[in-house]
């Protein structure tokens, strides 16, 4: 499944991975961006992974960023850590084109 999101053009990530998902990070890293995409996962156990990845991932990067605002000269990890946190809190990419839709109600 891991492999498929990486490589199938219609089901491809963003960043996708040369070779195959060998590693822990590697499987972090696709499932975090199948997530932000939008993208069906069937597998119960990933969607699993999914769920602890986006309850632990937002406290580790606020953490990161915690530790380089405490550091001159680090701003622009800083930022890309701050922008990192909002995109995993709303669940979309920083710059998704998805749009809201206004909805009218009548009195």
């Amino acid at each position: 499944m891991l492999n498929t999101l990486n490589k199938t053009k219609e089901e491809e990530v963003r960043y996708p991975i040369k070779g195959v998902v060998k590693t822990k990070a590697q499987k972090i890293r696709i499932l975090l961006q199948a997530q932000l995409e939008r993208k069906e996962i069937a597998d119960w156990g990933l969607k699993q992974d999914c769920l602890q990845i986006f309850s632990v991932g937002p406290r580790v990067v606020m953490a990161l960023a915690a530790t380089l605002n405490t550091r001159p000269g680090f701003f622009q990890p800083l930022r890309h850590a701050i922008s990192l946190t909002q995109c995993l809190n709303q669940k979309l990419w920083n710059d998704a084109s998805f749009e809201l839709q206004v909805l009218q109600l009548k009195n």
